[in-house]
């Protein structure tokens, strides 16, 4: 999968509002500067999943390689 879907694919769950990412569902937050900590949804999220950590996983996206295109 391309980078570019994988950041549309992070965009369907989340906003990025200055230094928080903001569910699309719950609209709760989640600061850059607590990255370690578990993301908690309002009970009755929609997207609502344990384990989340949306800036780990925005880094992760961010951090990969893209693939040389074309053979030279």
């Amino acid at each position: 999968m391309s980078r570019n879907q994988m950041l549309l694919d992070f965009a369907q769950d989340w906003t990025l509002d200055g230094d928080l990412l903001r569910c699309r569902e719950c609209n709760r937050a989640c600061i850059a500067s607590r990255e370690d900590e578990e993301f908690v949804h309002r009970s009755d999220c929609k997207k609502r999943r344990s384990g989340a950590r949306p800036w780990k996983a925005l880094v992760a996206i961010l951090m990969q390689q893209p693939k040389p295109q074309g053979g030279a």
